[in-house]
């Protein structure tokens, strides 16, 4: 299950960088956020950054995957967030935030990942070889997802008009 690895994978990062963590992953399509996660902020928050990038907002992890770049904000309240959004970097107190593209096997971003931090940005480095770590493990989470997904609807689908077949019915 792909939010069991997302969160699982961002309690490792919290508990490594000392930062709060969010992942989102596209679908396969890449056009919108299927998933998004956040395990150790408020209820919600993470599905709200994935909306934001589908809502091509001004999110770290929407910028990360727009511009196939790291994004690095570092003051939230200057960020253009829809208020729904805000209201809740308000409320959880994030300060900062620094975001990667994940990138799938064709070079393709298909999610993002994310540091938050409550004060001023720290002095502290981050740990590149902690960042390759997560975002590698994060798409080739997302592309197994995909993969199965696609299996399972060849499974019960013809591959030619998409139609269910006898195994379906």
């Amino acid at each position: 299950d792909l939010a069991t690895i997302f969160t699982t994978l961002a309690l490792f990062a919290e508990a490594q960088s000392g930062r709060l963590c969010s992942l989102m992953a596209l679908d396969v399509d890449g056009a919108r956020s299927s998933l998004g996660i956040a395990p150790s902020l408020p209820g919600g928050i993470g599905q709200l950054i994935a909306d934001s990038a589908r809502e091509r907002g001004d999110e770290p992890c929407a910028q990360a995957i727009r511009n196939a770049a790291p994004a690095v904000v570092p003051d939230m309240s200057a960020c253009a967030l829809n208020e729904t959004l805000a209201q809740a970097v308000r409320q959880a107190g994030l300060h900062a935030a620094t975001a990667w593209p994940v990138f799938g096997n064709k070079g393709q971003a298909i999610g993002a990942f994310a540091l938050y931090t409550r004060q001023e940005p720290e002095t502290l480095p981050l740990d590149e070889r902690l960042i390759a770590m997560c975002t590698n493990v994060a798409g080739i989470a997302v592309e197994s997802c995909w993969a199965a997904d696609r299996i399972r609807h060849l499974a019960h689908h013809d591959e030619l008009t998409g139609l269910p077949n006898r195994l379906l019915f």
